[in-house]
Parts: structure tokens; C-alpha cells; sequence
């Protein structure tokens, strides 16, 4: 038992660590991924000051698997935030809380499926296949 409660931990975290590295990836203008820092700023400018700031900290983290995010405060990031912001909290809802919430987007949808195959910690994520502006992956 107590195995397989360790093992839902981890493709949750994987799952996690998977949609944050591809909102980077995806919504960044440049050849680079958008940083931590710039990540923190898109949410933090959709939340307006209604909800605590997520610091880049938070998301390296997210995206590194050492912590896992609070449901509550992605559940009102959802409802306050706009556009691909609340698509990505709805994203991590889904891989947090996969029986209550599905995925906005084919990133969320991606992330969970390949959150169950084992590639070890430093797996590639994603690739320039997932780049392009069809998040909902019709």
C-alpha cells in the first residue's frame, strides 16, 4: 500500500513538472523557453493582486518535482485568471486531481498520459512537435 501511494506521487509530480515545462515552452516569443521568473509575472499579472503572488521559486520547484501545488490555490487562479493562465491551472488541476477535473488543453491531456511512463528525471518533455498554437489539440 504504502508503495503505491509513492508511486501516485510521483507521476503527479511528473505530470506537474511536465505542464509547467511546456507553458514555457509553448508561450515563450523567442527560440528560448520563457524563464521562471517571466512565467511568475503572466500569472501574477492575471491574478491582479485578488490572490498571494506565485514566486519563479514556486514554479522551479513545480517544474524540478520537489513540491507539488496547493489545489486551492490553483482552483482560484483558475476562476480569477484569463486565457492560457487559467488553461494551466485547469492543467494542473487535471494532474492533481484527475477523478474532479479534466485537462484544458492537449498539454494537460500530454502530461497526464506521460506521466505514467517511467523515463527517469531528466526526460524530454517536449519537442518542437508541441510548439505550434493549437493548445486544445483538435
Amino acid at each position: 500500500m504504502i508503495k503505491r501511494i509513492y508511486d501516485q506521487g510521483i507521476t503527479t509530480r511528473r505530470a506537474v513538472s511536465d505542464i509547467i515545462f511546456a507553458y514555457r515552452q509553448v508561450h515563450s516569443s523567442t527560440y528560448h523557453n520563457l524563464s521562471f521568473r517571466q512565467l511568475a509575472a503572466h500569472i501574477n499579472q492575471e491574478i491582479r493582486g485578488k490572490h498571494n503572488a506565485i514566486s519563479y521559486q514556486t514554479l522551479k520547484n513545480w517544474e524540478d518535482r520537489l513540491h507539488i501545488p496547493r489545489v486551492y490555490t490553483l482552483y482560484r487562479i483558475a476562476l480569477i485568471a484569463n486565457g492560457w493562465v487559467s488553461d494551466l491551472a485547469y492543467d494542473l488541476l487535471s494532474a492533481l486531481r484527475p477523478d474532479k477535473y479534466q485537462p484544458a488543453t492537449f498539454i494537460g491531456k500530454r502530461a497526464l498520459e506521460r506521466s505514467l511512463i517511467d523515463t527517469g528525471p531528466l526526460k524530454n518533455r517536449y519537442d518542437q512537435h508541441y510548439r505550434g498554437s493549437n493548445l486544445s489539440g483538435d
